[in-house]
C-alpha cells in the first residue's frame, strides 16, 4: 500500500507531494524543483492520506498562498 503526503522545500518554499511505501523509515526528502535534501521531521507538511487527489489539493491549495 502507498501512503501520499505533502511537504514544503525548506529551499525553495514551493510545496510538493510524494508517495512513500513505508512510514515507519525515518526518510529524507528530496525537492524536485531544487535538488535539495531535507528530513521529513523537519518539514512542513500535510497529514498522510491514501488518496492522493487529496494531498494534490494541500499542495494547489499551498502554492497559490501569497505568503511564501
Amino acid at each position: 500500500m502507498s501512503y501520499y503526503l505533502g511537504w514544503v522545500c525548506r529551499t525553495c518554499k514551493r510545496a510538493i507531494n510524494s508517495e512513500r511505501r513505508s512510514l515507519k523509515v525515518k526518510s529524507r526528502l528530496k525537492c524536485k524543483i531544487c535538488g535539495k535534501t531535507q528530513a521529513f521531521d523537519e518539514s512542513i507538511h500535510s497529514g498522510v492520506s491514501d488518496n492522493p487527489l487529496i494531498i494534490t489539493d494541500w499542495v494547489k491549495q499551498w502554492n497559490s498562498r501569497k505568503l511564501h
